[in-house]
């Protein structure tokens, strides 16, 4: 079968990506923000009188889980810039344990370098998350994968060249 090789093939890809220098910092400091914010429950809380989507936590075992969870982290900047400069959580940090992990995590979502990266990540990685979702499913797929992979080269080659 093809779509397996093709599923793995995409999932190795985008692991190389994540390895990269600077995206490796960057979803390094994504998850940082994730963790922390889920993993309390006052700044979860918190987050979530701002939000209606929840912020996705990585997983080991799952295809492209970190890009998803940096798609997912994109969607909510907003809602998380709004979290770290709410009155409530601001005090909750000034009399918690937490308070030097926190002021990191505030710092980087207010930071539009990081939500710059985040941006420029996303949009590097949709089109190969997009076919591995294709490629991950049941119904046959290779007409589609050679489409997909032909926007994919186009749109790199089309990247490359605004870039110059």
């Amino acid at each position: 079968m093809f779509a397996p090789c093709t599923a793995q093939c995409l999932d190795l890809l985008l692991e190389d990506i994540g390895k990269l220098t600077w995206t490796s910092h960057v979803i390094a400091e994504a998850r940082a923000v994730v963790k922390f914010i889920t993993n309390h429950h006052k700044s979860l809380a918190i987050y979530r009188e701002h939000s209606h989507l929840e912020l996705l936590k990585p997983g080991e075992t799952r295809f492209a889980s970190q890009f998803i969870m940096l798609q997912r982290l994109n969607n909510c900047k907003d809602a998380l810039q709004e979290t770290v400069v709410d009155r409530e959580y601001k005090m909750w940090l000034s009399c918690g344990k937490s308070a030097v992990m926190g002021k990191t995590v505030t710092d980087t979502v207010l930071s539009e370098n990081f939500w710059q990266s985040v941006a420029e990540i996303v949009e590097l990685s949709e089109p190969i998350v997009s076919l591995l979702r294709l490629v991950d499913g049941v119904v046959p797929c290779v007409g589609k994968i050679y489409w997909k992979m032909y926007e994919i080269d186009v749109g790199m080659m089309n990247s490359s060249l605004t870039e110059l």
